[in-house]
């Protein structure tokens, strides 16, 4: 996969320079207890969704201590403008986080509640995000992934590497290429012993292979997006630019590209063995349908009521603004095309 036997050991020891965030230490001692027995083996804690946390949690029978639990830490996220926590760390996805753009539904109790006034919350709440089409593709970029049969073995085997470090010495989640985390290193950090670079180059080639920036959690990959590169093909010898855009991300006409740039894009997502170019909202969807089924269903294993998927499907409807018939759907699709009997959405809607 991409591999480069001559490559540099550029690695670092993670785990050494991690700080554990003020707000988690805090919440640790109130509900270390709960912590125990919620988080994952990976050491994550995902916040449920906050836009729907009520709905959320009438999905499972719970005591008090978990109600008041699942709200702390879900005020701590909003906080730190975090989904979840990585072994006390806060871990950020823009994709997914409802923070950004203000939806009136969700954030204008909060914003009241803080002191701004309704004038305030309408101006800010009914302004157009600007973002929103470049994120609704970026969605695409992930939910491609996340229904590649290839991805999830490619993503399982580093993850195996990964547990298979002890802990003390593993790197912490979010993981990034060692080269971006060099030139974050504090002065004096020590590099990492030669069991934890092995796991580094193969998490380069990982990352090379799929154009991923990193990993945010074990389900969550970075895609790189749309990244600026020099060209320095001009027959005077001058540098122009030119836009790379990942395999996997949706590149449409209107933004922007020539139809040479456009073929040539699509040429190497063919070549990967994608022809559903015109199916990439539907991917965009398959993203927070993947990651909050896997957080609603994977909490409270033990205590879910009766009926948990049909409710659940009203839950992840009300989070995508899609119906619970249409979530149904997009989940059969998901699985699918996860499962490998299914290989694209071509001619589906």
């Amino acid at each position: 996969m991409c591999n480069e036997p001559n490559r540099p050991k550029l690695t670092v020891d993670h785990a050494t320079f991690v700080q554990t965030d003020a707000l988690w230490e805090d919440f640790k001692k109130v509900h270390g207890d709960w912590i125990d027995r919620v988080v994952d083996d990976t050491g994550v804690i995902y916040a449920l969704p906050q836009g729907q946390l009520q709905s959320a949690l009438g999905l499972y029978q719970l005591t008090d201590e978990d109600r008041e639990a699942e709200l702390d830490l879900s005020n701590i996220c909003i906080q730190s403008h975090a989904i979840a926590f990585a072994s006390g760390r806060p871990v950020s996805y823009m994709l997914l986080d409802h923070s950004f753009p203000l939806r009136a539904e969700v954030d204008a109790e909060w914003l009241r509640n803080h002191g701004w006034n309704n004038d305030q919350i309408a101006t800010v709440t009914s302004r157009d995000d600007p973002t929103r089409d470049a994120r609704d593709r970026m969605r695409a970029s992930v939910g491609r992934l996340l229904a590649c049969p290839d991805y999830i073995a490619a993503v399982n085997e580093v993850k195996s590497a990964w547990q298979s470090i002890p802990a003390g010495r593993r790197p912490s989640l979010p993981l990034w290429p060692p080269s971006q985390l060099l030139k974050e290193m504090p002065n004096g950090s020590k590099i990492a012993e030669d069991s934890v670079n092995d796991f580094w180059n193969q998490f380069i080639d990982f990352c090379d292979f799929w154009q991923l920036q990193g990993l945010a959690t074990w389900q969550l990959p970075l895609p790189q997006g749309p990244i600026r590169l020099p060209d320095f093909g001009a027959s005077d010898g001058t540098a122009a630019w030119t836009i790379s855009h990942p395999w996997h991300y949706p590149l449409q006409e209107q933004e922007g590209v020539g139809d040479l740039e456009l073929a040539d894009h699509q040429r190497l997502a063919t070549e990967r063995g994608i022809d559903d170019h015109g199916s990439w909202q539907t991917y965009s969807s398959f993203l927070p349908i993947a990651h909050w089924e896997h957080v609603l269903r994977s909490r409270y294993k033990n205590a879910q009521n009766v009926g948990l998927v049909t409710a659940m499907e009203v839950v992840l409807g009300a989070i995508t603004h899609l119906s619970p018939d249409r979530v149904q759907r997009l989940r059969k699709r998901l699985r699918s095309l996860q499962s490998g009997s299914k290989s694209s959405l071509k001619g589906t809607r």
